[in-house]
């Protein structure tokens, strides 16, 4: 059994769900163009209320969102058609409207998992220490073990 034959029929609740809408998720990224034209069309061709509801579940909204960054052009105008009633009554729908318009403009939307990868590939290993304004020296830390008082607790305090 494949995984598209298990999740067939139950995509409105996997994605509403922690962590099955990891799985919705990596199969509109992995499958066939039509397995996802399937996909899509099984989460969006339900009455308006059933769009509403996933767009208040946060895992659910986090599938469209992803559902829109992944699509075809096709599939983007059918999503944009069955969705657009349903952002105006959403919280943050704006957001996601125009998350729509630019993708329907032809402007790639990065997806959380884009923007993960691009960042661990960052040439920075991590914060890079500030250095003082016009050369200056800034003091050294009484908390930091290679201070001057070589470990000793600084004035006014006991030591451990």
């Amino acid at each position: 059994m494949c995984i598209r034959d298990s999740i067939r029929g139950r995509i409105r609740e996997l994605s509403c769900n922690k962590f099955a809408s990891n799985v919705i998720e990596k199969c509109l990224f992995h499958l066939t163009p039509k397995a996802q034209h399937d996909i899509l069309v099984e989460m969006y061709d339900v009455p308006e209320e059933v769009i509403h509801a996933m767009l208040q579940d946060s895992f659910g909204n986090y599938i469209i969102q992803s559902s829109i960054a992944l699509a075809s052009a096709k599939d983007l105008h059918f999503i944009d058609g069955r969705l657009r009633a349903a952002l105006q009554t959403t919280p943050y729908g704006s957001k996601i409207e125009a998350r729509l318009d630019r993708r329907l403009k032809g402007k790639q939307v990065p997806t959380r998992s884009a923007q993960i990868g691009a960042s661990s590939k960052s040439t920075r290993s991590g914060p890079q220490p500030r250095s003082p304004p016009n050369g200056t020296v800034s003091p050294p830390n009484p908390r930091s073990p290679k201070s001057a008082n070589n470990g000793a607790a600084p004035e006014g305090e006991e030591a451990w």
